[in-house]
């Protein structure tokens, strides 16, 4: 709260003005077509060529706001005792919001190809993939992520090697 004056406390509310005060590690989650505040902002799924529209300038800025965050992190490691750490970002360009406690969410459905499951192991060390610890779909249109499809809920995981799925 010391880096805002009092009338602006309230900015420690949320992510992206927290987030550069930050000195330990963090892995980031975010839905380029969040549907609770898309839900909110538009009072239900978007539909028509306005709406729709809304929620594509939607997701570019929190793609966009992502990629901020992650440049703001990149070549900064924290040496724990567990290790050294630097923080990663997750955001997939799916219609949803608040997914990963559930099977979809956190093991079947992709950001980039990877798994929610498997980024957070990577975020964690707990392999050693070189990975540059962000997974970002990038594409065009409105929900247009390859790992949200409904085709893709169907699908099963797949688990790097030398990982564990987390069920």
């Amino acid at each position: 709260m010391e880096a805002y004056n009092v009338t602006d406390h309230w900015k420690c509310l949320f992510g992206e003005y927290r987030i550069p005060h930050l000195q330990t590690p963090f892995f980031l989650v975010a839905s380029q077509y969040d549907s609770f505040q898309l839900g909110n902002a538009v009072g239900r799924r978007p539909q028509g060529a306005e709406e729709v529209a809304y929620a594509e300038d939607f997701a570019n800025r929190t793609a966009t706001a992502v990629r901020a965050i992650r440049q703001q992190w990149e070549g900064k490691t924290v040496k724990l005792h567990a290790g050294s750490f630097s923080s990663a970002v997750f955001s997939w360009a799916c219609y949803n919001h608040c997914t990963s406690g559930g099977r979809g969410g956190f093991n079947l459905w992709t950001a980039d190809g990877t798994t929610m499951d498997t980024a957070l192991q990577a975020f964690l060390s707990w392999m050693s993939s070189g990975a540059d610890l962000s997974w970002m779909d990038n594409c065009t249109g409105f929900a247009c992520g390859d790992g949200c499809s409904r085709d893709h809920f169907q699908a099963q995981p797949t688990v790097a090697p030398g990982m564990r799925q987390v069920v």
